[in-house]
């Protein structure tokens, strides 16, 4: 019958297993489990709600069983539907207090809808149960921050690298709140440090030496590689005029939709593809890491009157 269901999903079949199952069980707990493992089977095929309907039985039939309740929640999550994935993920945590995977949804789910003083009392109980619990202390940090709390903030991630030295995740965000701070030079190199461990497919590397900051661009050809969005490299190719008056011939790897706007920059030597090997370049280092090697603070980010130019043409069609 199971076999017909999975080929067919026809629901008069699925009807008559369930009525089946209901004959062949001879508990309420018994038949609960059947009802979870056919909710299970129903979401292994993307059948959302016949594997809403089986957990929910599974759960209505034994009351002292938390994992029905925690897979409602969880489709009902993936769904976005955030108050109705809190409604169960609360009835689990009610009946297991000290359930850590089931309060870190409970908390997830609340932080979702900005709930935030709710989310924040969950990820403190679960500290209370588990004082180096890493997922809370990270949330709590993140909610702190959406407070603008941000000095308690700075202070958990510091408390996270205590346990975790090498935790990627919390030195990221620690290096934003330095540069919240105005401590650019820290808080950048920071960033660096962390998005290399991350080990992103969208951070460039090349075969050629990276640019640190202390080599000579005198007479040197410097590829810089672009990253992230569309914002972030209007923002910091102002960094590639630094490395032009430092005597650099700037080679810049971009995507083709920013090609035509930042080849009107004069202090850009060659635009490139983004896939561009820079074999016969003298260094290579990604746009957003220029910050650091520049050893940026307040007092001397770049600050031009234009570092980005529009077309001539433009400029007088838009005015006509």
């Amino acid at each position: 019958i199971w076999k017909v269901i999975m080929k067919k999903s026809n629901f008069i079949v699925c009807a008559v297993f369930l009525f089946a199952i209901n004959l062949l069980a001879d508990t309420e707990k018994q038949l609960s489990q059947l009802y979870f493992s056919v909710g299970e089977k129903e979401e292994k095929s993307n059948n959302a709600s016949l594997a809403l309907a089986s957990y929910k039985l599974a759960a209505s039939l034994d009351e002292s069983d938390t994992k029905p309740l925690l897979k409602v929640g969880s489709i009902y999550f993936q769904q976005k539907k955030y108050l109705k994935a809190e409604k169960y993920y609360q009835r689990a945590a009610d009946m297991d207090q000290k359930n850590l995977n089931i309060l870190l949804s409970l908390g997830n789910v609340l932080s979702l809808q900005d709930k935030n003083d709710q989310a924040i009392k969950v990820f403190e109980y679960m500290l209370s149960i588990k004082p180096d619990c890493i997922p809370a202390l990270g949330n709590l940090a993140k909610l702190f921050s959406a407070n603008a709390q941000y000095k308690k903030s700075k202070h958990i991630y510091k408390d996270i690298l205590d346990v975790d030295k090498n935790n990627v995740l919390a030195i990221f965000n620690l290096s934003l709140l330095y540069m919240l701070f105005g401590k650019l030079e820290k808080g950048f190199s920071l960033y660096s440090f962390s998005r290399r461990k991350m080990k992103s497919d969208e951070i460039p590397t090349r075969d050629i030496p990276l640019w640190t900051g202390e080599e000579d661009l005198n007479g040197k050809i410097l590829l810089i590689c672009s990253e992230q969005a569309f914002g972030d490299i209007f923002q910091f190719i102002r960094y590639a005029k630094v490395a032009k008056e430092k005597g650099a011939t700037v080679i810049f790897a971009c995507y083709e939709k920013l090609k035509k706007i930042l080849s009107l920059c004069p202090y850009i030597d060659l635009i490139v593809p983004r896939n561009f090997k820079g074999e016969s370049c003298d260094f290579y280092i990604p746009l957003m890491d220029l910050s650091q090697a520049m050893k940026t603070t307040f007092k001397n980010i770049p600050c031009y009157d234009n570092y980005l130019y529009s077309d001539k043409n433009l400029d007088e069609y838009w005015k006509n």
